[in-house]
């Protein structure tokens, strides 16, 4: 049981990983023309949330996909 914790853990952790990569890239490949006027540093504030918040919810359906895939290709090997 305990290892079964460990690794639905560490795939979370690599989720998060590869979320935050992938939010790293957006960031500075999306055109500041997409979130609003560049006057006043709206366009990177409204960027910085944009992906924030993309990343979040990417990380989380990252998550529940390598833990469903492993723990699923586990039991049916077993």
């Amino acid at each position: 049981m305990i290892k079964s914790i460990a690794v639905a853990l560490g795939l979370t952790l690599l989720a998060a990983f590869a979320a935050s990569i992938a939010g790293g890239i957006a960031i500075n490949v999306l055109p500041c023309s997409w979130f609003g006027s560049g006057s006043e540093g709206a366009c990177g504030v409204g960027a910085v949330l944009f992906v924030s918040a993309a990343s979040v919810v990417l990380a989380g359906v990252l998550a529940v996909a390598f833990n469903v895939m492993y723990f699923r290709k586990r039991n049916s090997s077993s």
